[in-house]
């Protein structure tokens, strides 16, 4: 596949692993005792009814919010600075997360850990990676345009970078559904 091996996808899931790396080191210079509450707090939900449908709609309601600033900061030819600076601090919060609670639940939490891994990794910032990568590839295009003063089909250039958009936007309700029904059950059976 083309898009495999473009060094825009490349650097872009550098830039996210750099933000994991920052994570964990930060994990171990900064005060935990807010982030172990924080921690606690999000694992009593468990323990009392979980209100399903308040999650999913948490959970797309976030979903949207951060990938329209991904997907607007393409057109706006800032997709260069701000998906890459979004993809760090996934990387740092999913980092700091998961340190947090292998530190606070031990052998429970390495696989309270992989089940968080999974469904953050395997499943939302894959397409947060994806939809970045064509955001900064559109800024770069657009900007390559302009400096050249080349003439595009700009009604089907952009009409092909919403379709995507609105790709993942279904992929990541999907990908919600799986998360707060699934996982979170699975999350729950642990803990109780």
């Amino acid at each position: 596949m083309k898009i495999l091996k473009n060094k825009v996808l490349c650097i872009v899931f550098f830039v996210y692993v750099i933000g994991i790396i920052f994570g964990s080191i930060s994990f171990f210079l900064i005060d935990n005792d807010f982030i172990n509450e924080s921690i606690k707090s999000y694992f009593m939900l468990y323990n009392s009814s979980f209100d399903y449908l308040h999650g999913l709609i948490n959970t797309n309601l976030y979903n949207i919010n951060i990938s329209f600033l991904i997907w607007i900061s393409g057109i706006l030819l800032l997709g260069v600075i701000i998906s890459p600076l979004i993809l760090v601090l996934r990387g740092i919060s999913l980092s700091i997360t998961i340190i947090s609670i292998i530190v606070q639940f031990k052998f429970k939490g390495i696989i309270l850990g992989l089940i968080i891994l999974f469904s953050n990794v395997l499943l939302y910032d894959l397409v947060f990676i994806l939809l970045s990568y064509y955001s900064i590839n559109l800024s770069i295009r657009t900007f390559k345009v302009i400096k050249d003063n080349q003439s595009i089909n700009i009604k089907s250039f952009y009409k092909n970078y919403f379709f995507r958009y609105l790709i993942f936007l279904f992929i990541l309700f999907l990908v919600s559904l799986i998360d707060i029904y699934i996982v979170s059950t699975l999350i729950k059976y642990i803990i109780l």
